[in-house]
């Protein structure tokens, strides 16, 4: 995630339903451009990325039926202009953020999450919170192949659109630099190539 081009070009991420595993990046906080990231449908663990407040632009975040744990960041409720946001059906614990826009998620962006408290849902928080053990054990991969898959993938389709987006720009710079040239040269052939033709010399008869 170095480009400054794909940075501020980039809208949408949509990997839902890919079955992917491993953890979600903290470089996606870089692509502060960002309108929607949906990760949701796959096997994806550990915690929620607080740098995934950095997307100031953010309008939808679905992260719905994983495996993340832990809680969520309460940096995320600095997103002014979040719209839709889903966590339903992971492992995460403990209070849900409040203020701002997360004051307007009804309970069904958080069911599913038998660990997490506070508004909307009707759990309670206590005093002091005292997280539980997931009932699901994380899996452990030393050899970090599985966190690696999604950056991959990610990495690989941000390649291919920041290749694109430069190939658009450089068209489109010809063309404005030499519309004319183009006009003029493709213009007079095809007039050439229009104007009719005489007609021919009637053969003489024997």
């Amino acid at each position: 995630c170095s480009s400054d081009l794909v940075l501020t070009v980039f809208r949408v991420i949509d990997f839902s339903s890919n079955n992917f595993t491993g953890r979600i990046p903290d470089c996606l906080g870089e692509l502060r451009g960002l309108q929607t990231l949906n990760l949701s449908n796959n096997n994806l663990q550990g915690e929620i990325p607080s740098s995934l407040a950095n997307m100031s632009h953010l309008e939808s975040l679905d992260l719905s039926n994983n495996r993340l744990s832990g809680q969520i960041p309460e940096r995320l409720a600095s997103l002014t202009s979040l719209e839709v946001f889903n966590v339903s059906h992971n492992l995460l614990e403990g209070p849900i953020p409040q203020g701002r826009q997360f004051g307007t998620f009804d309970n069904s962006c958080f069911i599913g999450n038998p660990s997490l408290c506070g508004a909307p849902l009707s759990n309670k928080c206590g005093n002091a919170f005292e997280p539980q053990p997931s009932s699901v054990p994380e899996v452990i991969n030393d050899d970090k192949e599985d966190d690696s898959m999604l950056i991959d993938w990610i990495i690989k389709c941000l390649g291919y659109i920041s290749g694109f987006a430069v190939g658009c720009a450089l068209g489109k710079y010809v063309t404005d630099r030499y519309h004319e040239w183009f006009v003029d040269t493709f213009g007079r052939r095809r007039r050439r190539a229009a104007r009719p033709r005489g007609r021919r010399a009637a053969r003489p008869r024997n």
